[in-house]
């Protein structure tokens, strides 16, 4: 799975859980706690698993940073080794060019190709 999936995975989780935190806070608002009431529903049992998803929300995403910094520092070091080596045969071309442009020069200045 690449980086940018798992990372709207994750959103997609806490978008889920903020639905359904805001759906129980709905069934506890005036007109639907009538109503929510009428069918049983306890305002003290919806505000007991309002808390049981933030508690969740809480454990999953401490779960999904913790293992995400393990692998994005993998990766910066990766990255980084990369970006040495690139850097080392990037510096390597240009002292190259800089050690053969006197000699080009004074070919040119002789007049020869």
């Amino acid at each position: 799975m690449k980086k940018g999936n798992l990372y709207e995975a994750i959103f997609i989780v806490n978008r889920g859980i903020d639905d359904a935190v805001s759906a129980l806070e709905r069934l506890k608002r005036d007109r639907d706690a009538r109503d929510a009431r009428d069918a049983g529903l306890s305002p003290t049992f919806l505000d007991q698993k309002l808390i049981e998803f933030e508690i969740h929300r809480a454990s999953l995403n401490s779960y999904f940073a913790n293992h995400l910094d393990s692998a994005e520092k993998a990766d910066a070091s990766e990255l980084h080794k990369r970006y040495q080596q690139y850097r080392r045969k990037d510096l390597g071309e240009v002292q190259v060019y800089q050690d053969v442009e006197p000699m080009e020069q004074r070919r040119w200045m002789e007049g020869k190709a």
